[in-house]
């Protein structure tokens, strides 16, 4: 059997709004309005990432949460009180632009908003192994486990919706939603099935 796995691609575009949070000392509030066109099977999405801290020296809390039409489907909040000594540590961030605590925590807070949504493309080589029948860590086994821990279908419904997830994986590129928790993992990948109104993962590191 092969083991295959690629890097997350390259993030869409976002817009962001800067509310507070200039100085190292003041409350750090961000609000990211991130695009999301063809994230809900061709339902309007709207991705709304907030990032705050008592003070940018702080640890920071972010939260992600996505609507479609009216109705919101998805909600995470992740506390990274246990990251943030680490953005002192040169090595926590090897490989990107900063060389201090405050540049690194800079460099990546501002980077989590843009990898939320991003693509993903089974027909390209870095993606093949999402629907490669021999790799072990192709899509199919972990969409089935997803749809089934949702406990809304039953294992026909599970048949029927991992094959429509198949499908839109093979005919291209397919924006997916990703939460990164720390610069040195990747993260898992959840696609929108509108039949049950909710996310399912279908690649976990």
């Amino acid at each position: 059997m092969r083991k295959t796995r690629a890097p997350l691609g390259a993030s869409v575009l976002f817009a962001a709004t800067l509310c507070l949070g200039a100085g190292t000392s003041k409350p750090f509030f961000r609000e990211y309005v991130v695009p999301a066109g063809h994230l809900a099977e061709g339902a309007a999405a709207r991705v709304i990432v907030t990032e705050r801290a008592e003070a940018f020296d702080k640890p920071v809390t972010w939260a992600v949460s996505v609507t479609v039409g009216s109705t919101l489907v998805f909600r995470s909040e992740t506390d990274d009180a246990w990251m943030d000594p680490n953005f002192h540590d040169p090595g926590f961030m090897a490989g990107w632009a900063c060389n201090s605590y405050a540049s690194c925590k800079r460099a990546w807070y501002e980077s989590v908003p843009k990898s939320i949504v991003t693509t993903v493309d089974a027909t390209k080589p870095a993606w093949s192994f999402l629907l490669d029948p021999e790799a072990d860590n192709r899509a199919g086994p972990t969409i089935r486990s997803s749809l089934r821990s949702t406990g809304k279908v039953d294992d026909r419904a599970v048949e029927r919706l991992a094959s429509n997830l198949e499908r839109r994986l093979a005919a291209g590129p397919v924006e997916v939603l990703s939460l990164s928790t720390n610069p040195n993992t990747d993260a898992p990948i959840m696609m929108f099935v509108r039949e049950l109104g909710c996310f399912v993962t279908i690649w976990s590191p």
